[in-house]
């Protein structure tokens, strides 16, 4: 931790710099990084994402920081961003009633996150039967359940 520090601290120097650090969710997070990045104010912006309240109020640090709360993608969305990406992997994206049942089922365990919905995108396209969705579906369930 000392070496990152010491590392950010000489490549940022007394430049202008943006930072943008997503998915954080280490409560001791902005107490780090407060060490690790110049306080040169040259204009440097700083983000970060976070789904954990408890850390977005302690990156607060004036009443001039701005926060702004993303919503999740309504199902609607969900499912154009899962048919989008899933369109990728291969043709046009298709599947029996099944599979698209098994499909708005593993969007809504993603809540609305586009970050997931892709992740998710991206593990089915290697199962490539119903057989297996069905596994990965029950696996989800009881991760759910836990």
């Amino acid at each position: 931790m000392e070496e990152l520090i010491s590392t950010l601290g000489v490549s940022l120097g007394s430049k202008r710099y943006k930072v943008v650090f997503d998915d954080v969710w280490h409560g001791d997070f902005w107490e780090v990084m407060l060490h690790a990045l110049p306080h040169a104010d040259k204009g440097s912006k700083v983000i970060v994402i976070t789904r954990n309240d408890i850390i977005d109020a302690s990156c607060r640090e004036s009443p001039n920081d701005f926060v702004y709360e993303l919503e999740p993608l309504s199902e609607v969305m969900s499912w154009d961003l899962f048919r989008r990406k899933a369109s990728q992997h291969g043709s046009e994206f298709c599947c029996t009633p099944e599979l698209e049942q098994l499909s708005f089922e593993f969007i809504r365990i993603c809540e609305g996150f586009a970050l997931a919905i892709v992740a998710m995108d991206g593990l089915l396209s290697t199962k490539v039967n119903l057989s297996k969705w069905m596994n990965l579906s029950d696996c989800l369930r009881m991760l759910m359940k836990s």
